[in-house]
């Protein structure tokens, strides 16, 4: 009685002989816990729930939830321009056991792929991208994530190329906890 429970899995095979059933074995296993990262990404846990990034003609949700176990965040996003879906995909990110780092996984809507590698910088998150867009280009960028408090973050993307071409960064902008009041 002054024992903690112990939780195991077993199997049973049985037999039928005689038109009786009978036990012809039965074998005992511990139970196994699948492994989480959670201590590994729980410092990005910042993120999870909806938010919205939203100018006078153009929207941006994301809705970001954690998988079982803990093992990976999800990041749905939607980008709607005159109330019409433009883009949508989503991003997997998890820790890379092999690596010892963060890293991510885009898909997007229109058969876009990118992958980036997560790093914390102070009060702030790099992420380093490369991609695949739908047309076959190469591209690459840095994206910087910076919590502001439980309801807001910044969020910006740097050094951006596609297939050898610099273009323009994009500034900052505040992305808002979903129903967060200003």
């Amino acid at each position: 009685a002054e024992k903690t429970p112990v939780e195991s899995q077993y199997s049973v095979v049985y037999v039928r002989r005689d038109g009786k059933w009978l036990i012809d074995r039965v074998s005992e296993e511990e139970k196994v816990t699948p492994p989480s990262h959670y201590e590994n990404l729980k410092e990005l846990e910042w993120m999870i729930g909806s938010w919205t990034d939203q100018s006078d003609d153009f929207v941006i949700t994301t809705d970001c939830h954690w998988t079982r176990n803990r093992n990976f965040i999800v990041r749905a996003f939607r980008a709607s321009e005159s109330d019409q879906t433009s883009l949508s995909g989503m991003q997997f990110v998890g820790w890379d056991a092999a690596r010892e780092q963060i890293r991510s996984w885009v898909f997007d809507s229109d058969g876009g792929i990118a992958e980036g590698v997560w790093e914390k910088k102070n009060d702030h998150w790099v992420v380093r991208t490369a991609a695949t867009l739908p047309g076959g280009e190469k591209a690459s960028s840095t994206s910087v994530l910076r919590p502001v408090d439980a309801n807001s973050f910044g969020w910006q993307k740097v050094n951006r190329v596609v297939d050898g071409e610099i273009l323009p960064n994009i500034d900052e902008v505040m992305i808002v906890r979903q129903g967060a009041t200003e």
